[in-house]
Order: structure tokens, then sequence, then C-alpha cells
């Protein structure tokens, strides 16, 4: 199938598939595009996703080499061996992808998505050989401070493990794999509170338009592994002018009007784990500069 945009095939293949003889790939993927499948697919011969998606909400009774440029995806059943060096995703955070047996390549991702309650599964009936890379997409929600999901299960347990996990959504929360007898958990924990932001000073400036500019400067605290949000305020916590995100010296500029001469106060709050979490305030308040004041003669 060359497919570049979505084909969609009502109703299951079935014999000996494109070609007569059952140990050649009866069904191979190519083209960007998406190849939707359903039921209970009894073709004889493989199946190989070399480009694109094959979309499986059903069953087929074949192995499967998904190269590099490939991605499977559905609600599937495979009953056969999964080589995988592209990308298994199921469909969302309720599906399931099962199989016999799993063989991951360093090149291979497994994508799976979550929610506060489920996340995507990927069930092996005999053992499993796990690599490459384990990318988690947070769906949006109210999640726990902690949590654990079951990704992977098996029956005959697991030959190594994932090189690394990426998470698609900033979240504040660190992700972790934990191996626990036959079953792969994915565990998440939320980042601790960023430190309030040090070194804060405050002046005003002219701009060489009609207007003044309040210029605030600060640093994070030290050693921070992460960047931080600081949300920047006006006068009273209610009033969010800004919001900047940054590992190094920030710098803030408020431009005000000229005949502005008043003392204005402001606060930097650092933000994490999707505002759940944050430091107290700091508040500096930024004076009229006086010689700003005097007119030019």
């Amino acid at each position: 199938f060359q497919i570049n945009d979505t084909l969609t095939i009502p109703n299951p293949i079935e014999g000996a598939g494109l070609l007569a003889e059952a140990i050649q790939p009866a069904v191979v993927k190519t083209g960007i595009g998406t190849l939707n499948l359903i039921g209970t697919n009894t073709y004889l011969g493989s199946t190989t996703i070399q480009s694109g998606t094959l979309n499986l909400n059903g069953t087929l009774f074949s192995n499967m080499q998904i190269e590099p440029a490939g991605l499977l995806s559905g609600n599937a059943t495979i009953n056969g061996t999964i080589y995988n060096s592209g990308q298994i995703a199921p469909g969302s955070s309720t599906s399931t992808i099962s199989t016999f047996n799993l063989f991951s390549l360093p090149s291979s991702v497994y994508s799976i998505d979550i929610d506060p309650t489920s996340a995507g599964l990927l069930k092996v009936t005999g053992a499993a050989t796990l690599g490459g890379t384990l990318q988690v997409t947070l769906n949006p929600g109210s999640y726990p401070d902690m949590g654990q999901y079951l990704i992977v299960q098996t029956s005959n347990g697991f030959f190594g493990t994932f090189d690394s996990i990426s998470v698609e959504s900033p979240s504040g929360f660190e992700f972790s794999v934990e191996k626990e007898g036959n079953n792969l958990y994915l565990s998440y924990q939320l980042l601790p509170a960023p430190p309030p932001p040090c070194h804060v000073r405050g002046k005003q400036k002219k701009h060489r338009s009609s207007k003044r500019v309040n210029e605030i400067t600060w640093s994070p605290q030290e050693l921070e592994p992460r960047p931080v949000a600081y949300q920047i305020y006006r006068k009273d916590l209610k009033h969010l002018v800004a919001v900047v995100t940054a590992k190094k010296k920030l710098k803030f500029k408020d431009y005000i009007d000229a005949k502005d001469k008043a003392t204005h106060k402001y606060h930097i709050v650092s933000i994490a784990n999707q505002q759940k979490a944050s430091s107290p305030p700091v508040t500096i308040k930024v004076k009229p500069n006086k010689k700003l004041n005097k007119r030019r003669r």
C-alpha cells in the first residue's frame, strides 16, 4: 500500500495477501499517509511498515516489522512477533497493543498517552526486549502529586530497558520506569517548588519614546537544575504583567507614561509544576528617577 493521505479499508483483509507465497510479506505499508485496518485480518505472510502509519483497530495473524519511518497505532492485537525499529503508539490513554513477543531496537520509540487515571498499554504474551525511547504525552487533566501506570505487561519477563524517557509536554513532574515481576511501570512525582529569585534590583530609565522604563533584574538561586518560570505582578498579586522563563540572569522592562512619577511595586513569584508549587513572592519597589524629572535646559 503506497499511501500519502489516509486510506480506510472497511473490511478485514483475508487470504494470501498481495503475494501468493506466505513466507513473503503480505502487506507492505509505504508512503507518509495512514492505512486504517479493522476487524480480524487473516491474510498470510508478514506485515511491514516501511513508512507512515498503520492504524489497526483489530487483529493480525502475522509477524510485524516496523522500520525507522514507520508507526503502529491503535487498539490492536498482533498474533505474532513485533520487530520494532520505528514507533509503537497505542491510540489513546485507554488503548492496548498486544503481541506474542517484542524486539525493540535502539532507534525505536514507544509512545504513550497518559491522563490522570490511565495510560496506554503494551501487552506481551511472551517476552519483551526493550530499548530506544519511551515518549510520554500528558493529556489535559488534574494530576495528583505522584502516580504510577502499568505501561508494559509480559508473561515471560523483560530483557533490557528504555535508553531514555522523553516527556512531550512540560509537566513539572519527574518520571521514571520501574520493573516489578513481569510488569513495567511508569512512575512520576511532583518536583519541589523552585527557590525564590535572588539579587533582585530595580531602577528607572529614560526611553527613547515619550515613556519611562522600570527595569528589574534578578538571578535564579545557584545550582538550579531546570528552567524556572517567573510571574511578575504590578501593585499586588492580582495584576499579572509578564511571565518569563530562564536559567540565567533575567531582566524585565515595564514601560510607563513619562508623566507617571509614582513609586511602583512589583512582586516576582517563582513557579513550577503547572503552577501547583510556587515560592513566596519577592517584592521590590522602583522609585521615580529624579534626574528624569528635571527639564532639559
